[in-house]
């Protein structure tokens, strides 16, 4: 998105913008940020502020709220670009929303696969083990540094058959 550096105003939006935000080019369009509620005023000086002190923001998080209210939250930079003889701030956005509700989904299952009291392996499709949390450590008396990146074969104690291995990888294959 370009706008104009003196009051904000959209004059060129292009369709990704549009997706991330849900308003039309026409509705961008001689708007700004603030009229739509795509930004807050807080939100709007930090970053005037920042492209006045720096010249640009380069790669940072930034919270826009979309047509529906949606937040969304978008990996943008920011600089000040001469068009028509005329400062412009040149504004690029790349929604990273679900890669942020992704990275929470995992923080959270890794919170919980860490404190469960039982012994937990994660093993990958190949039959690598990814992860064991330390109930796991605790009962087995492995460290994952011992086998994390190995096969579970690493546990096999002789006290089961073949038919136990065959069973469990069938489950694990399955789920």
């Amino acid at each position: 998105v370009i706008t104009r550096a003196s009051d904000g105003t959209c004059i060129e939006a292009n369709e990704t913008y549009s997706e991330i935000t849900g308003f039309t080019h026409d509705e961008l369009l001689n708007q700004t940020s603030l009229q739509l509620n795509i930004v807050n005023l807080e939100q709007r000086q930090a970053y005037t502020r920042q492209i006045s002190e720096q010249g640009f923001i380069y790669n940072q998080e930034m919270t826009l709220r979309n047509k529906s209210g949606e937040l969304r939250i978008v990996l943008g930079s920011m600089e000040i670009i001469e068009l028509n003889h005329e400062s412009c701030v040149l504004t690029t956005a790349i929604d990273i929303t679900e890669r942020k509700q992704f990275e929470l989904v995992s923080s959270e299952a890794a919170a919980v696969l860490h404190s469960l009291h039982e012994g937990v392996m994660v093993v990958s499709l190949d039959g690598t083990i990814q992860r064991v949390n330390p109930a796991f450590e605790r009962i087995t008396g492995y460290s994952a540094s011992e086998v994390v990146g190995r096969s579970p074969k690493v546990l096999a104690s002789g006290q089961h058959g073949p038919a136990f291995y065959a069973e469990m990888w069938r489950a694990i294959h399955e789920q």
